[in-house]
């Protein structure tokens, strides 16, 4: 079965590049914060770097928390409104270029359809079969197969 994709609907793109933001942004944040931990703890290891006495580089970022909860904030917050942003631009040009040039093709099968093969009952070598090998078992009518 070959459908096409010729309309995106922009505000369902828009709460699936939500949730999917969301956790790329959580994801984006907790990585930004172990690297920024680990850089002020590499700073506050070299005598030479560190210039804020015995206070060191985390009580001046806001402490670990503060840190962590700030990087992550804005991680999220970035790649939510950005990225739904975004989407939503491509969601309508996609569907721009969609009507002037068509869609994009898929070609589709029906999961629960019964191929004919080797370990199928229905298979041409099984004196029962009703199908010849190759062919594909599905109901002929036009009532709940829109492909007859």
């Amino acid at each position: 079965m070959t459908y096409e994709l010729r309309r995106i609907d922009v505000f369902s793109a828009i709460r699936v590049s939500f949730f999917l933001n969301l956790v790329v942004g959580f994801i984006f944040g907790i990585a930004s914060w172990i690297a920024s931990f680990v850089a002020m703890k590499l700073i506050d290891s070299v005598p030479a770097l560190s210039q804020f006495g015995e206070t060191g580089t985390l009580s001046l970022a806001g402490g670990l928390f503060g840190a962590a909860f700030t990087i992550l904030f804005y991680m999220i917050f970035f790649a939510v409104v950005f990225g739904v942003i975004i989407t939503s631009i491509l969601a309508g040009m996609y569907n721009a270029v969609a009507g002037a040039l068509g869609g994009i093709r898929l070609e589709m099968r029906n999961p629960d359809a019964i191929p004919a093969g080797p370990g199928n009952p229905m298979y041409a070598d099984n004196p029962t079969a009703t199908a010849s090998a190759g062919t594909t078992l599905a109901p002929t009518s036009r009532e709940g197969n829109p492909d007859v």
